[in-house]
């Protein structure tokens, strides 16, 4: 093997590593009768493929296993022969760490000739989210990984857009989010090595001087069309260089192109173009001592080259400029940079263009780059992102070339967890129509008492504050209009106190005016539906506030490159509200973050103390805070979500409301017509079973656990996808949550006790004559909740994170108790002999362990398994978006299979499908209801009282045709009824989420 063709393999094993495995076996074969890949010695392509090899895990992984003999020889014979090796893996070591689980190792080349990275912003504007990418991670290899050096140098080429506060403000921003350059130069400094480079150009002939206006030079570019000045001779090309340098009326009409290629399949290398004039407006810097600048495109290789930068890390949106940056520095004989393409940060309903973002600023429609709805580094700070968060964000998401749009939830997520722990608690009342209510009871004090309360309940060092005590006190309007007398609450902080006289007030949407509470400290806080906050009415100075809140600035999730930004503007991005809090938030300044208890987390934008002079205008000096998202509420509220006191009562979220968007059309298009494509499945099994001669016989062909094949395929295959929806990674510690145990309790006694039994009882009574339909419904009663009851639980509103608890621990369940269950239900009180004979609990218990515990298991290890290795945001938005629609494709499949195998028997039951509908529509109906009945009247609250009654409602009619099939055959009643199942649940579900919000509004059903 040639040098050449050793430096062609070691850079196909320079990549991501995904398919190495033909590469490894080619380096194998060549090793077998040597002991160095060329000559006698460690080269340069040795030491690299070795450094290459000892950075990847899969590769290391094939070496230890001694699969590869002559490779695993050489491998050890450079490791003991060459000590000195051993200082370029610890490089290599630390260069494929993964913070947060990003996958780092990128086997970067040349890194042991020591690494220079740097930062290339252009000071026309803030910098943005997508900057602080590019920045962490140039800081990142070159500090972090490599123990190198990171330059920042600002590219102030186009003095028209640039200007000395863009510049100093890029400076701060790097400073802010922790990251120190080593060194701080301007491609300005470089204009004269600049213009001597480009003047070698057009000596060479590699480089020409075009007038050809801006429209038809796009146009010929575009078509591959060479400019007529594309022969002009060097002479004249150099003498119209200095015309343009002296700005004479001929250079102002020119500009210099690099002669590459006019018609090369890659538009960016089409004679582009590398100096212009412009004279119009004097450079921030170098005044009026220039009339004509690089471009970007020329100016970074060669600049790169100059100052030492050994890794240019760029966005992969100049991927197609890669060519072309290679093409100056081979041209002009400069020292070689390698180069990594990384992808941009894509946020919906976000746009990071900069000059889009400045048309906002210009046009007065956010009231500056920092403004907190802008996505700048001073914008999401202003927000409230911290720095910490920030870092971690970005780093998380990686050097990765995969390009995806995520939403914001992750993003303030992050910073949800840096600041939760650390945040003191404070209280806030909206000013609007505040309810003063008089205490009564022996427990009330006689005066104002001050009390010393933790700032944090589970943080004592953060502080203490006071908590002022007196006989009247002070209601948000919307909690004193949930009361009813005779009704016991809590006052957050305090204790129970009993609703004695609630005068009401004239009509529904007029203010309650005043009411009496009898304070009553022994009741027991946890049997009250709601928990309140307050404030003392006496002896407390109450601190006036504004609470602002932010929306998205577009309405669109992706602006395209022909859209107009005025187009898509959301109309209302800013709100505010008034309200009183209590004596603890005066002594707040600009940039302290705090958590308004039942409302969420807020910056404070300005103090008390910060209002200088009149500027606080007839209103008096008053704290401005801005709400800090939690990314709690997924795509459609990820930027305004209020999360509520966490550390009271999971239950009570002061703002949430109902849902109003039209459920139908939230689902997706497959899983909106899901009832049409079980019916059309249904159809079409019936005629294959009647018209295809032998189908029959051809779909019982093989067993699998009493299964035939295709049947066991289809099962296995309608399974794992859905299981591979459950956060399973997350169990482990939202168990630990001792509130998570109550909602899990009456879970499972709704699950497993009530419903069951409810469907057997239905099954009983609607089909006391069908005993093969009977058992099927029974199977589908204890086929609990599963990744489905997901869906309907987001489109009412509930809460995600218990519903993702619940249908996790049912999954598991469903191993342990779905065959015991089985057999008591059908053989010990329905006395089915022939049930039992059948349903012995081998079978069920085979069956479940294969149909269930085979793609559960396969599901976990495939999420967490992912989830490491690619990220998050790959296995969420990439992968599951490729997997999710195979469950469907399997149940489908199996439906059409079960009705082709008995397709001769079905056409004469449609009674049968008719009689196993009516008893689970009202199954859902009854289930679903009674449920959501108990949780209003345990005082769950309305998103928790979601959660419950879908997952009552919900059944895993995947599992129980899969036992149905098993156990009693697919032409069985009984595989009949559990095949129903699917057909009349999404129609019902889909109806109960309009029902459900509607409930919800009609009760009035707050969050407490």
């Amino acid at each position: 093997m040639k040098d050449a063709e050793l430096q062609t393999l070691w850079e196909k094993l320079s990549g991501d590593f995904r398919s190495i495995e033909p590469h490894l076996k080619e380096l194998d074969k060549h090793l077998t009768l040597r002991s160095h890949l060329t000559g006698y010695s460690l080269g340069d392509v040795e030491t690299k493929t070795w450094q290459t090899l000892r950075a990847n895990k899969v590769a290391m992984g094939s070496i230890r296993k001694n699969g590869l003999p002559n490779l695993t020889r050489w491998f050890t014979f450079i490791e003991q022969s060459n000590p000195q090796i051993h200082e370029a893996s610890k490089s290599a070591d630390a260069a494929a760490k993964k913070p947060g689980g990003a996958n780092y190792n990128l086997a970067l080349q040349d890194t042991d000739k020591g690494v220079v990275t740097r930062f290339l912003p252009e000071p026309s504007g803030y910098l943005h989210i997508g900057h602080a990418k590019a920045a962490l991670l140039s800081d990142y290899f070159g500090h972090v990984a490599y123990k190198g050096k990171m330059r920042l140098r600002l590219d102030d080429t186009n003095p028209s857009k640039e200007s000395e506060e863009f510049q100093d403000a890029i400076v701060e921003d790097l400073a802010l989010m922790g990251i120190k350059a080593d060194s701080l130069t301007y491609t300005s400094d470089y204009f004269d090595y600049l213009y001597d480079m480009c003047k070698k150009l057009i000596s060479m002939g590699k480089a020409y001087a075009d007038d050809t206006d801006l429209e038809t030079m796009r146009a010929q570019r575009m078509d591959g069309i060479p400019s007529k000045r594309r022969d002009r001779s060097v002479d004249e090309n150099l003498r119209i260089f200095e015309e343009m340098k002296k700005g004479s009326d001929e250079g102002l009409v020119n500009c210099i192109r690099a002669m590459i290629s006019a018609d090369d399949p890659n538009k960016a290398l089409r004679d582009p173009v590398i100096y212009r004039c412009n004279v119009k407006d004097a450079h921030h810097r170098t005044g009026r001592k220039w009339n004509m600048y690089p471009m970007y495109d020329f100016a970074c290789p060669v600049v790169d080259s100059h100052e030492g930068v050994t890794h240019a890390l760029r966005s992969t949106e100049y991927t197609d400029r890669n060519p072309q940056y290679q093409w100056f520095l081979d041209t002009l004989g400069l020292r070689q940079v390698h180069m990594w393409d990384f992808s941009r940060i894509n946020l919906i309903k976000t746009f990071l263009s900069k000059r889009k973002l400045a048309k906002l600023v210009e046009s007065g429609k956010v009231w500056g780059w920092d403004d907190p709805r802008m996505p700048t580094i001073r914008g999401v700070r202003r927000r409230g992102m911290t720095v910490a968060a920030l870092r971690d964000f970005i780093l998380r998401q990686g050097p990765s070339r995969n390009v995806v749009v995520m939403d914001w939830t992750s993003f303030w997520n992050t910073n949800k967890k840096e600041i939760d722990p650390v945040v003191p608690r404070h209280t806030a009342l909206l000013a609007k129509d505040m309810v003063k209510a008089k205490l009564t009871g022996s427990d009330v004090p006689s005066g104002v008492v001050v009390e010393q309360r933790p700032k944090h309940p589970k943080n004592a060092s953060v502080g203490t504050k006071d908590l002022v005590l007196s006989s009247e006190i002070y209601l948000d309007q919307v909690d004193a209009k949930s009361f009813t007398v005779g009704e016991e609450v809590t006052l957050m902080g305090w204790g129970n106190a009993v609703v004695r006289d609630l005068p009401p007030p004239p009509s529904p949407e007029d203010a309650v005016k005043s009411m009496t509470l009898e304070l009553n400290l022994k009741g027991d806080f946890k049997a009250t539906e709601k928990k309140v906050t307050w404030l003392s009415a006496q002896g407390l100075d109450l601190v006036p506030a504004e609470l602002w809140d932010f929306d998205y600035l577009i309405t669109k999730d992706k602006l395209e490159e022909e859209d107009k930004v005025e187009d898509f503007l959301n109309p209302v991005t800013a709100t505010m509200e008034e309200a009183w809090c209590d004596g603890g938030v005066g002594l707040l300044k600009a940039d302290d973050i705090i958590q308004l208890e039942r409302r969420g987390f807020y910056r404070v934008d300005k103090g008390l103390k910060d209002w200088k002079g009149d500027e606080a205008g007839g209103k008096g000096a008053r704290v401005v805070l801005f709400c800090i998202p939690t990314g709690k509420g997924g795509n459609a509220d990820a930027t305004h979500d209020h999360d509520h006191n966490h550390d009271h009562n999971h239950d009570h979220d002061h703002n949430l409301q109902p849902p109003s968007k039209s459920a139908f059309h939230e689902l997706g298009p497959l899983d909106r017509l899901l009832a049409l494509w079980i019916l059309l499945a249904m159809i079409a099994g019936i005629v294959i079973g009647n018209f295809a001669t032998g189908a029959e016989r051809v779909l019982q062909r093989g067993r699998f656990i009493g299964v035939s094949i295709p049947i066991a395929v289809g099962l296995l295959v309608m399974m794992f996808p859905i299981l591979c929806n459950v956060r399973f990674e997350s169990l482990h510690l939202v168990l630990r949550q001792k509130r998570l145990w109550r909602q899990l309790g009456f879970s499972l006694v709704i699950n497993w006790l009530i419903a069951p039994f409810f469907m057997l009882a239905l099954a009983s009574a609607f089909l006391p004559d069908q005993p093969g339909l009977r058992k099927g419904l029974v199977l589908v009663g204890l086929g609990r909740c599963i990744a489905m009851v997901l869906i309907w639980n987001e489109l009412a509103g509930g809460d995600g994170e218990y519903c993702a608890v619940l249908v996790a621990v049912n999954s598991l369940l469903q191993l342990l108790l779905f065959a015991p269950m089985a057999i008591f239900l059908i053989g010990v009180v329905r006395h089915d002999d022939d049930g039992v004979r059948l349903l012995t609990y081998s079978v069920v218990a085979s069956s479940v362990g294969v149909f269930l515990g085979i793609p559960l298991a396969a599901a976990v290890a495939t999420r967490l398994g992912l989830r490491r290795l690619a990220g998050e945001t790959w296995f969420d938005d990439v992968f599951m978006r490729w997997l999710s629609p195979l469950s469907l494709i399997g149940l489908l499949y199996t439906v059409v299979v079960l009705f082709a195998a008995q397709g001769r028997h079905v056409v004469h039951q449609i009674v049968s499908v008719v009689r196993v509908a009516a008893p689970l529509v009202v199954y859902f109906m009854a289930i679903f209801f009674g449920t959501l009945w108990a949780t209003r009247r345990l005082g769950f609250g309305y998103r928790l009282g979601c959660v419950q009654s879908f997952t009552a409602a919900s059944n895993n009619f995947e599992l129980a045709i899969a036992v149905a099939v098993a156990t009693f055959g697919p032409d069985g009643d009984e595989a009949l009824a559990s095949s129903v199942g699917p057909l009349i649940e999404v129609p019902v579900l889909l109806t109960l989420v309009y029902l459900v919000r509607g409930v919800g509004r009609r009760w009035d059903w707050r969050e407490g």
